[in-house]
């Protein structure tokens, strides 16, 4: 079952300009500087941060967090992808559970937090103004393990630039969308979705959700994305558009 240990779900159908909502927890994240929300027919809503000084922030709790394991999703549109432009992170400033940010040396990276020393891994850059879905996935089990990244459902060649030692170091609770802690790296461009597991998707999982990334929302996922469509005009998402089936927010 593809909602498996799927422990964030942000397809941002909240619609509005100041805040969020985790369809898995039902906790709300704050927007900061107010990003404009727009509304794409194939993909839904979408926040469109300036690079400058607009993100997202949630808390993180539960199985959240002390990951073993990890997949992030994010489907975007990158209009810079300038040196340490930084799309996810957990962490503290200048420590991280884990993050996805641009080097103009590396390309595009995932790091991952460990006591001796975290690990970096990379791919190529994306396209300015290509939108593309990401897949991110890791285990902390032994630091021999290396990221698997997918890119519009094929599986990269992935760089090692710092090999990790240690113990994993994957606790923190502060999970920031398009910065560093508000405090620099600001993400420039548009955020469709963004989810987490706490496992290891399979190549096939991949691959079902780049073909629909709204596959986990069972037989009806265009009343879900509808729900996005009338947020975006200025409606936004209340307790009579959605409902709550086992811990699990569906659209309606």
């Amino acid at each position: 079952m593809i909602t498996k240990d799927l422990v964030l779900d942000l397809p941002f159908a909240d619609g509005g300009t100041s805040r969020f909502t985790d369809t898995v927890t039902g906790k709300v994240g704050k927007w900061n500087n107010t990003p404009i929300t727009g509304w794409d027919s194939r993909l839904g809503t979408y926040m469109d941060l300036n690079g400058s000084n607009q993100d997202g922030v949630l808390n993180l709790t539960g199985k959240q967090v002390a990951l073993q394991q990890v997949t992030i999703e994010i489907i975007h549109r990158a209009d810079s992808v300038s040196q340490y432009k930084r799309v996810f992170h957990v962490g503290v400033t200048a420590d991280r559970t884990h993050s996805i940010e641009f080097d103009d040396g590396w390309g595009y990276v995932f790091n991952a937090g460990w006591s001796g020393g975290g690990g970096s891994w990379s791919i190529p850059k994306p396209a300015v103004g290509d939108i593309d879905h990401f897949f991110w996935t890791y285990d902390w089990g032994s630091t021999a393990n290396n990221p698997i990244i997918y890119k519009n459902g094929i599986s990269q060649t992935v760089t090692v630039r710092g090999a990790p030692s240690g113990t994993a170091n994957n606790d923190y609770t502060k999970l920031t969308i398009g910065s560093e802690l508000s405090t620099s790296q600001y993400w420039d461009g548009r955020i469709y979705l963004v989810r987490m597991w706490r496992r290891v998707l399979t190549a096939g999982e991949v691959t079902l959700l780049t073909n629909n990334p709204w596959a986990i929302y069972g037989n009806n996922p265009k009343a879900f994305m509808q729900v996005g469509k009338a947020a975006a005009a200025g409606a936004p998402v209340t307790s009579t558009s959605i409902f709550q089936t086992t811990n699990q927010f569906w659209g309606s």
